[in-house]
């Protein structure tokens, strides 16, 4: 909905690349996602900023995670944003177990459980009256139902496309996803950032390619839509008509 006021999330990771991608990732979904790399950073925006949430790395270069978790549960005006803590290990022992058990927390969100894992929990972190995404049929993390460029229409609770109003026949899964990731970008998108905004971990970006041969197979009647391939990835292309 034009105008609307969109969730902030506030993202303290050290690890660029991760940070980054993740907050590409958030404001593809209509969020406005902001990326800080140290916890003093961190502290500073969130004092500042007062996001609607903050996605904090337990290992940052200059202060511990847990300490700034306290820091931000103590300070008048951080104290009641939600916190979803996050590790790059995939395995916490326990002494960081402990140490996150007595902060009353949530439990943390490992990397490698993968990126739609983090999208639910953001999402019922920030609706918990809404129904959940596998409840509701949609996929995780998504802030609007519709999404629509000219004729194409995609609608991410019935995971229904249509174009000037004829029904697709039912997209797999990952094609889905893959469809609504080039609709949320506007011009070319690379393999890499599809490949974090569709499968979310450390997948061969060969899939990608794949995924989009078996797409373009899907759309092949759809002659207003096509997928075109640019320098580093794709670009969805929608023209006036059919």
């Amino acid at each position: 909905m034009a105008g609307a006021v969109k969730s902030k999330v506030l993202i303290i990771d050290d690890n660029l690349c991760y940070g980054r991608m993740l907050c590409r990732t958030l404001q593809f979904r209509d969020l406005d996602a902001v990326h800080v790399a140290t916890g003093v950073q961190g502290l500073a925006r969130a004092k500042s900023s007062h996001p609607d949430l903050i996605l904090l790395d337990i290992h940052l270069p200059d202060t511990d995670g847990i300490q700034l978790y306290r820091s931000l549960r103590q300070e008048h005006e951080t104290r009641n944003i939600p916190i979803i803590l996050m590790t790059g290990v995939g395995v916490i022992d326990s002494l960081l177990d402990t140490a996150v058990g007595a902060l009353k927390s949530d439990p943390v969100y490992r990397k490698v459980e993968g990126m739609p894992v983090l999208l639910a929990r953001i999402a019922k972190t920030l609706n918990p009256a809404q129904p959940s995404d596998a409840e509701a049929g949609a996929p995780p993390g998504y802030a609007v139902r519709v999404l629509s460029r000219g004729p194409l229409t995609v609608d991410l609770v019935s995971r229904r496309v249509c174009i000037q109003d004829k029904v697709l026949p039912a997209l797999p899964i990952r094609r889905f996803d893959l469809l609504c990731a080039l609709l949320r970008h506007k011009g070319a998108v690379s393999r890499e950032e599809l490949l974090m905004d569709v499968w979310g971990d450390h997948h061969d970006p060969k899939v990608v390619d794949m995924t989009i041969s078996r797409l373009r197979h899907d759309l092949r009647c759809a002659r207003a839509v096509s997928i075109e391939t640019t320098r580093h990835g794709y670009e969805l292309v929608v023209t006036a008509a059919a």
